[in-house]
C-alpha cells in the first residue's frame, strides 16, 4: 500500500501511520516474503490491493514464476532490501 492510500484510509476514519513506518513495513514485508515465506509454500500468489480492488501480479510454484502485471512486479522487486 502506498503512502497516499494510507492518507486516504486515515481520512475515512482509519488510524494514522507515520510515513517512515509505512516504508519500513513495506521493505520488511517484501524481504520476508521473497527470502523466507515464498520458499515455505508449494504455491504463492502476489496481489496488488489498489483503488480498483485486488489485481493479480504474479504466481509462483517451485521454480516457476508467472508474472501477470509486469509494472507492478517491477515495483515489488525494485530496490529489494537485503
Amino acid at each position: 500500500m502506498r503512502a497516499e492510500e494510507f492518507e486516504q484510509m486515515v481520512r475515512r476514519g482509519g488510524h494514522d501511520v507515520p510515513e517512515e513506518d509505512v516504508v519500513r513495513r513495506w521493505d520488511r514485508s517484501r524481504y520476508h516474503f521473497w527470502n523466507q515465506y515464498r520458499q515455505l509454500a508449494d504455491r504463492w500468489k502476489l496481489y496488488f490491493n489498489g483503488r480498483d480492488g485486488l489485481v493479480p501480479v504474479a504466481l509462483g510454484t517451485g521454480s516457476q514464476l508467472n508474472v501477470y502485471e509486469s509494472g507492478l512486479w517491477e515495483t515489488f522487486q525494485g530496490d529489494m532490501p537485503e
